[in-house]
């Protein structure tokens, strides 16, 4: 029971950055890359919608959890780049 307590936390802070990084993608001018990180960040919310709401066991939250970090750090690294790294 108190493991679960931060399994629910992990989810929180991972839906936290994920909205964060949302809203940034969102203020964006540049059309081509903002459809492009949308895109990214649409692929990642189905899965972070089961760490939320569905039971899974441990070892999937894991990888679940590991996969969204990846991800959501990849696009806050391509929202930050230069336009010369996308090409």
């Amino acid at each position: 029971m108190f493991f679960g307590l931060f399994m629910r936390n992990d989810a929180y802070v991972i839906r936290r950055r994920y909205d964060r990084l949302r809203e940034a993608v969102d203020k964006m001018r540049d059309k081509n890359k903002k459809i492009y990180l949308l895109r990214a960040l649409d692929q990642m919310e189905p899965t972070l919608l089961m760490i939320e709401e569905q039971p899974v066991s441990l070892m999937e939250k894991r990888r679940m959890i590991r996969y969204l970090n990846t991800g959501i750090g990849n696009i806050g690294d391509m929202l930050h780049a230069r336009k010369e790294v996308l090409k």
